[in-house]
């Protein structure tokens, strides 16, 4: 049901095409772009985030706390698991989060 949806929708198609275009214009890096009333932001591939850190395909919870930029995604009722991401990618992530490029296209978007 969830793919059927998902085909339905730009998501998908837009998604791919903005990473590709990350990749070719961005290596190592991101774009950003609105699209209807949808912001999206693709990262280009990264070619290897394993390293020598052998934890990179462990899940982590995502971080908690009222000024956690991923705080709206904790609003779990009890039983519920919390959010788990690749720990890996997200240590990548919040660090071209804290990138004043990547603040100033994400500022960019409409809200």
């Amino acid at each position: 049901m969830l793919a059927t949806f998902l085909a339905s929708t730009p998501l998908l198609p837009e998604s791919w095409r903005l990473c590709n275009l990350a990749n070719a214009n961005s290596p190592q890096g991101f774009v950003a772009e609105q699209i209807g009333s949808i912001g999206y932001v693709a990262f280009s591939g990264i070619e290897s985030v394993s390293g020598s850190d052998p934890s990179f395909k462990n899940l982590v919870p995502l971080p908690d706390g009222g000024n956690s930029m991923f705080h709206p995604l904790h609003h779990q009722t009890e039983g519920e698991e919390p959010v788990l991401v690749q720990g890996a990618l997200l240590r990548i992530f919040e660090n071209i989060y804290k990138d004043p490029s990547f603040q100033n296209q994400v500022s960019s978007l409409p809200r």
